[in-house]
């Protein structure tokens, strides 16, 4: 976003001026003020938050994706255009000549499945909120197909009309910035190119799922800041120009490992169920999809030790090109060790040990909460929840803390 940033000002940055753009763009879209209606005695009104009015977050995400799909529907359609001859490209036919010479790598293969991975990232959270959607499996089973295809066609067009306006080699070197290229190229060096590159830069706003999700007092904070600060330090700690990259491919490795093993065990559920004779669910995966996930996430985790032509400096950073993969394997190593130390140790040293509760609200959706149980407790608490921690009494729950209820972590 930075690099668009500066494009639109006409300003070379120098690698500092870059990252501490970046960095005030990222905690801008972060951490936003707003006078809030609660006090309690830890949050006064003034405290700034992660959360926006409901509302107004939601009309700023639905502007937000509105803007990113007319500006991929107009690059489209400039590529068509583009293709007739009717713009100042002298040959827009000239990429598509001899379009598959020259050597496909492991490496290369590797790293455009990671790119094009990031570029339909925010597609899951669909599911993510399925308890919150009017009939969620015909919903998402419509929706979300739609949705893909649309997108899937859009980009398809996208890519056409850069090879059509921009140079092979001009793309090569661009990194990020292709679409500026493709803007300056079609358009000229006109005013009105930095509002193309603005839009550019609206569209690689991170985590959308952050813009919709408010609940007061009840966000998730901790975990925003954590992104935060982990964003922070991957765009101070590599050189400028790599940061983008480089969180990129990080992101897509951890999320590799996590989507390898629950496709296997997801292919492990299904084959159980079908062997017990349970009946299909509403919604279910056909096998060979799982089969072709699994596979591919473990391609993931496999090929990007695979070194490129260029050395181990070669890859699309301009350090050692595994170093996303070592950094990912410590991340899950690090969550790993915080989670037994949480689930464990810590149970252990203070005689509770961490339950499931689902709790039912008042509009009728469930949701779930992990709560510390005394072990002197235990025997009562397994007496009135069944396995998978529904009150086993008559009636709704009611979201609330009781005298006596265990303390939710």
């Amino acid at each position: 976003m930075a690099q668009y940033l500066f494009k639109i000002g006409d300003h070379t940055p120098s690698a500092w001026e870059q990252k501490g753009v970046a960095i005030a763009c990222y905690t801008l879209v972060t951490l936003c003020k707003r006078k809030s209606p609660v006090k309690t005695g830890t949050m006064s009104d003034s405290f700034p938050v992660l959360i926006f009015h409901t509302k107004t977050s939601y009309r700023i995400s639905n502007i937000i994706g509105i803007i990113k799909v007319l500006t991929l529907i107009f690059i489209g359609i400039t590529g068509l255009v583009v293709l007739g001859g009717h713009t100042r490209v002298q040959d827009p036919h000239a990429n598509f000549r001899n379009a598959f010479e020259g050597k496909t790598t492991g490496y290369g293969l590797t790293n455009s499945l990671v790119k094009i991975i990031f570029s339909y990232a925010g597609y899951e959270n669909a599911f993510n909120i399925v308890n919150e959607i009017q009939n969620p499996v015909k919903t998402i089973k419509r929706n979300a197909s739609y949705s893909l295809v649309i997108v899937t066609v859009l980009y398809i067009l996208a890519n056409v009309a850069y090879f059509a306006a921009v140079p092979v080699n001009d793309i090569k070197k661009s990194g990020v910035t292709v679409a500026s290229l493709f803007f300056t190229n079609v358009f000229g060096h006109a005013k009105g190119v930095k509002v193309f590159n603005l839009l550019i830069a609206l569209r690689v706003l991170p985590f959308p799922k952050f813009w919709a999700s408010t609940k007061p007092f009840g966000t998730p904070i901790g975990p925003y800041l954590v992104k935060w600060g982990v964003t922070i330090i991957m765009i101070l700690a590599p050189p400028a120009g790599d940061a983008f990259n480089f969180i990129t491919d990080l992101q897509t490795y951890p999320a590799a490992a996590f989507a390898f093993t629950m496709s296997v065990g997801l292919y492990m559920v299904c084959y159980r169920r079908k062997k017990l004779g349970v009946p299909r669910s509403e919604f279910r995966a056909w096998d060979a999809a799982v089969v072709f996930t699994i596979l591919q996430n473990m391609y993931l985790l496999i090929m990007p030790w695979y070194p490129p032509t260029g050395g181990a400096t070669g890859g699309d950073v301009s350090f050692w090109y595994a170093t996303y993969c070592v950094t990912g394997i410590g991340i899950l190593l690090l969550c790993g060790v915080y989670y037994y130390l949480w689930l464990y140790v810590l149970p252990k040293w203070g005689k509770y040990r961490i339950m499931q509760e689902v709790m039912v609200l008042e509009d009728g959706s469930s949701t779930n909460s992990l709560v510390r149980v005394a072990l002197k407790d235990l025997s009562q608490w397994s007496q009135s929840h069944d396995e998978a921690g529904r009150a086993v009494v008559t009636g709704v729950r009611v979201e609330a803390k009781n005298e006596g209820r265990p303390e939710q972590v």
